[in-house]
């Protein structure tokens, strides 16, 4: 003779089956972040599978390498720019996300918005050209006073060593709006108009912006940029400056980092539809 068999009553099978109802979004949770899980892992594996075989290639042509170093210290990648820029002050050909946009100081992490005196700078190259777009916040902008480059007001100044090993420095301010003007700084200090550069100026609510087109052979393996900052229009002395790298000696200068076409090409072949390289 069998025992009896504990019978449910409806409100107790209401309750299991509801019971069984709530795990499932538990157990979807569940299954969803172990499938992102693999798929993670297979990422990773892919990606380290793929360094394996850039390392391999480039180490066995160690002749490229060296053209896309040029020394020690801080680095200024210069990318090829995705389409053609019209220098005109605008920020329009800059809104590519492949473009990096770099910020002046480097920003604290813990800092709720950016300095009063900062700036957003982008850089690349394109034909014979390389373009830098400096987006400068600036509450008190003072343009330099009419008159021969007197440098007085804020200013973008460039320090680069040329393709034939040539330190030159430069400073580009403007009176207003439109053409910027642009000063080869000797040795001793004084300035002489210089038209190898090219740019706009704009002034903006609460800065300025500017956009330059330097041509390629005074781009070699060097280059800093420093935005300087005038705030009191009659005495008319630096309040602040802020800079790419250092800009006082040749060795301070950042190295200039290109793409290299035949590293473009090797790493070309080793990456999927899905990948990219660089």
């Amino acid at each position: 003779m069998g025992l009896p068999r504990p019978r449910l009553g409806i409100p107790a099978q209401l309750l299991l089956a509801s019971s069984v109802l709530v795990l499932l979004p538990w157990l979807g949770l569940q299954l969803v972040r172990e499938l992102q899980r693999l798929v993670t892992d297979a990422q990773e594996q892919a990606l380290a599978a793929t360094a394996r075989r850039a390392a391999i290639a480039l180490g066995d042509r160690p002749s490229l390498l060296p053209a896309a170093g040029g020394g020690s210290g801080p680095a200024l990648r210069l990318l090829d720019l995705p389409r053609p820029v019209v220098v005109d002050g605008r920020a329009d050909e800059w809104d590519d996300p492949a473009l990096e946009a770099h910020r002046l100081p480097v920003p604290d992490d813990e800092a709720a918005e950016p300095p009063p005196h900062s700036a957003v700078y982008r850089i690349g190259r394109q034909g014979n050209g390389v373009y830098a777009l400096f987006e400068v916040r600036d509450p008190d902008v003072v343009r330099r006073a009419p008159g021969p480059g007197t440098g007085d007001g804020d200013r973008l100044e460039i320090a680069t060593v040329t393709d034939d090993d040539e330190l030159l420095r430069f400073a580009v301010d403007a009176e207003g709006d439109g053409p910027v003007s642009v000063w080869l700084v000797r040795e001793d200090g004084s300035r002489v108009a210089d038209n190898r550069i090219g740019g706009a100026w704009q002034t903006a609510e609460g800065g300025w912006t500017v956009e330059l087109r330097l041509p390629r052979p005074l781009v070699g393996k060097r280059l800093a940029f420093a935005v300087v900052d005038v705030d009191d229009p009659q005495a008319r002395t630096i309040a602040s400056r802020l800079e790419t790298s250092g800009t006082a000696t040749r060795e301070a200068l950042a190295v200039v980092l290109a793409p290299s076409p035949e590293i473009g090409d090797l790493l070309a072949g080793l990456g999927g539809p899905r990948t990219r390289l660089w």
